[in-house]
């Protein structure tokens, strides 16, 4: 119960990485809010982590969208008055070289995946400068070493970890009490890598 009363946000919790984060938050005594663009994946998760007793609720949500953030991130503040932790994780893969790739899908994957976490951290530090927080960036090792078939991910995923380095040097010297991290996983079996055509947030 190492979060206990704490107040969390996941997006792209319906499935995969995003599930096992909400649901381990969870399991730790968070309260967790967590989003995602598939709405009926994301309402049967939160039926299935409720009869598991852990303190959960979907909101649906487009991480590209600022209105949307705006949207969530007033809702968690009507209901709870603050944001503890934030896992910005929803993201898509799409397979392309640098021949094959186009602009939009290379538009498609930077609003997704980058512009998402730009979005994130800049309205939740709002909810979280008074009373300090953490913020987690899911970036991905393709952003140290790229990967020649996900030309547009991997561009994304370097970004998120730069990103994060700024937004976390920002905190310092604001004397916010705000940890802001990326993570950066290799390959794991979930719906993004078994699909990589399909959206997994």
């Amino acid at each position: 119960m190492r979060l206990q009363n704490k107040i969390a946000l996941v997006t792209g919790g319906a499935s995969g990485m995003g599930l096992a984060f909400t649901r381990r938050l969870a399991q730790e005594g968070a309260k967790v809010w967590f989003t995602d663009i598939n709405e009926t994946g994301g309402n049967a998760a939160e039926q299935d982590l409720k009869a598991a007793s852990l303190d959960v609720a979907f909101l649906p949500h487009n991480v590209s969208a600022e209105p949307d953030w705006l949207r969530v991130l007033d809702h968690i503040r009507a209901a709870d008055g603050r944001l503890d932790v934030l896992v910005n994780n929803a993201g898509i893969a799409i397979s392309h070289n640098i021949e094959t790739c186009t602009v939009e899908d290379f538009d498609r994957t930077m609003n997704i995946n980058l512009k998402s976490v730009f979005l994130g951290c800049k309205h939740g530090l709002a909810l979280m400068k008074e009373t300090g927080g953490s913020i987690i960036n899911v970036s991905s090792i393709t952003a140290i070493c790229g990967e020649p078939v996900a030309l547009a991910y991997s561009a994304s995923k370097a970004g998120v970890r730069y990103l994060s380095k700024s937004v976390a040097l920002h905190c310092a010297e604001k004397g916010y009490a705000i940890r802001v991290n990326s993570l950066h996983p290799g390959y794991i079996d979930t719906p993004l890598l078994a699909g990589s055509n399909a959206a997994a947030a």
